[in-house]
């Protein structure tokens, strides 16, 4: 105890528990406490909350370190915890590392996070950030200032759809029973239709779908007598759980309508009806990777879907400004990164306003990126979550991975030179140590120049980085005949 009365340095390993968990195993009362005292959200994990603790027990000077989750960088972790420290409490965050695996069996990665205020702050001769001395450490634990969060840009809105929730397993039907039904009832196959979940599109060798769904859309009952055999199925194995469910809110919603998802998208449904196929991503993958997918398959909930079937928006969404984008804005989920549509889509800036557009260069660069990475997973026999992984090994030195690594980062090139940012050098997909630094950097410089252009489409203050300053032209969006969808 310092002689001013208070804690002059706290360090330890505080309990990790997501936020939404903390009444669960606290209680109600405690958790609605703990968010009212210290200015949290249902989303703050537990151990932001330590860190505020700490620094009500401090005197005007002092030291904190704690072991965090890595996810104390991410969204209402950030704003309610770190950025709140750093602006409002006058802290400085000194030395810090990053994303790093638990060394014990937990399946969780983990931040190491050191703050400093008062006279310690003043005596702090450097700042290091995963090893590395740098000038400043923001809010987000990485190097420089900390940049403006984000807003949903207006050309961006629905674009990135999040696919269907069904609430009942029984819609669900295994591919050789699926086979066997659409055999004998082929009349009904317009309900039958592939279902595709995040693991089709990370590890299944194609991204196609390994399941089928029965999925009657926004049917009425009686539009949907009209496919007797796949109603009897949905009668037997989803009706009994949805007549348990209660008789109010949405539970009784989708009580009435038993034989629908819970959650059809509507959207979604119309967007389909206009393209063949659409981009998509799974909504947790340790790599996020993008892929077509024909717009007539039935996405799960763990699925967003980008309505721009053009190899230019594949090009942006696959290349590593994205994933730069993606690693500052997604969740943390164990190892892995949560896309979010509304964090990671809708504020992005892409090379033109309209993400519809085309630019000749990427739309031929990324066709060819895609023929070239179906062709060298399907003749390994593997998925997209393999093929990123051993692109990014540096002892993977075979012919045809080395190809591919060269147009991949060809495709970065053509996508930073779109946006006019010829002044950046596109890092080695992998290298020694010593790239890491350069990959580290290359984010860093992603981050500000995206949230400056995000800032600047936004009409608010901050002037682009670069502007573009290069011709695009409309993208013909490919219409296959009438659909049902």
């Amino acid at each position: 105890m310092g002689k001013r009365g208070g804690i002059d340095i706290f360090s330890g390993n505080m309990p990790f528990l997501g936020g939404r968990r903390i009444a669960a195993e606290h209680g109600a009362t405690y958790a609605e406490w703990l968010t009212a005292r210290y200015g949290g959200t249902g989303d703050t994990d537990y151990v932001g909350y330590f860190f505020h603790r700490a620094s009500e027990l401090m005197p005007d000077s002092g030291c904190i370190g704690f072991i965090a989750t890595a996810a104390i960088t991410d969204g209402d972790n950030r704003r309610t915890v770190l950025e709140r420290l750093i602006r409002e409490g006058e802290f400085e965050a000194h030395a810090a590392t990053t994303g790093f695996p638990w060394p014990g069996n937990a399946q969780v990665n983990i931040s190491t996070v050191h703050l400093a205020k008062g006279v310690c702050r003043e005596g702090i001769s450097q700042r290091v950030l995963n090893g590395r001395a740098v000038e400043r450490i923001n809010s987000r634990l990485r190097s420089g200032d900390d940049w403006p969060t984000p807003v949903p840009l207006q050309e961006n809105n629905g674009l990135a759809l999040v696919g269907c929730f069904l609430r009942g397993e029984g819609f669900i039907l295994e591919k050789a029973e699926a086979h066997a039904f659409l055999a004998a009832h082929p009349e009904e196959g317009d309900v039958v239709r592939p279902y595709l979940v995040g693991d089709d599109l990370n590890n299944s060798l194609d991204q196609s779908a390994q399941r089928y769904v029965i999925d009657f859309r926004a049917m009425t009952l009686d539009e949907a007598r009209g496919y007797p055999h796949a109603l009897a199925i949905v009668e037997e194995r989803v009706r009994p759980k949805r007549e348990r469910l209660k008789t109010t809110g949405a539970d009784a919603e989708h009580r009435k309508h038993w034989w629908r998802f819970a959650n059809v998208r509507i959207e979604l449904r119309a967007r389909a009806q206009a393209m063949p196929r659409f981009l998509a991503t799974a909504r947790v993958s340790k790599r996020p990777v993008f892929a077509f997918v024909p717009s007539t398959w039935t996405p799960s909930e763990q699925v967003v879907l980008f309505p721009v079937p053009t190899g230019t928006a594949f090009a942006v969404l696959q290349s590593r400004t994205h994933r730069a984008w993606i690693n500052l804005h997604a969740t943390h989920m164990g190892e892995g990164l949560r896309y979010s549509a509304t964090d990671c889509f809708a504020p992005f800036p892409f090379p033109a306003c309209d993400p519809a557009e085309t630019i000749p260069a990427l739309e031929a660069l990324g066709e060819e990126v895609h023929e070239m990475r179906r062709e060298f997973a399907t003749g390994r026999g593997i998925g997209l979550t393999e093929t990123y992984n051993a692109l990014h090994d540096a002892a993977a030195t075979d012919l045809a991975l080395k190809q591919l690594r060269t147009l991949h980062e060809r495709l970065d090139r053509a996508v930073l030179d779109s946006y006019g940012w010829s002044d950046v050098a596109v890092p080695p997909y992998c290298a020694a140590s010593d790239a890491c630094h350069d990959r580290n950097h290359f984010e860093d410089v992603m981050a500000a120049r995206l949230s400056a252009l995000n800032a600047d489409r936004a009409g608010r203050i901050g002037p682009t980085p670069t502007k573009p300053g290069r011709r695009v032209r409309k993208a013909k969006m490919q219409k296959a005949g009438p659909k049902k969808a």
